[in-house]
């Protein structure tokens, strides 16, 4: 199973005309603090993004609440409604993940990932 830690990270070039930091739109404001850290170490780049929602919230407020002089919380949000908009989004992928056999689908992905590299000869069928 791919791991996380076998991630490369790539840095691009200062002359790209679409460098990561333009491409960049994902921030990990609705993950686990774990996966969160783990992922700014392989991108610095999420940093910037923090910082960038902080200001909005800063200048603007929540932008759900619109509420000024509250607590920040994350991603734009006051403490209270990412609190809110979080269990909002676990509960929603818990009913995604409602009937599904997610030991069978890993199943399924790792055989396709053995085919795949067993046709494009980069190890043999079965290791």
């Amino acid at each position: 199973m791919f791991k996380l830690a076998k991630v490369e990270t790539v840095r691009g070039q200062v002359g790209d005309a679409r460098g990561l930091d333009e491409l960049l739109v994902f921030d990990a404001r609705m993950l686990d603090v774990t996966t969160r850290q783990k992922l700014l170490l392989l991108m610095p780049q999420l940093v910037h993004v923090r910082r960038a929602w902080k200001v909005i919230f800063l200048r603007r407020g929540c932008i759900a609440c619109h509420r000024k002089k509250v607590q920040y919380g994350a991603g734009g949000f006051c403490n209270r409604c990412q609190c809110r908009i979080l269990l909002e989004v676990k509960s929603a992928l818990r009913r995604m993940d409602e009937g599904r056999d997610s030991a069978e689908e890993t199943a399924a992905l790792t055989r396709r990932l053995d085919v795949a590299q067993f046709l494009l000869g980069e190890r043999t069928f079965g290791e």
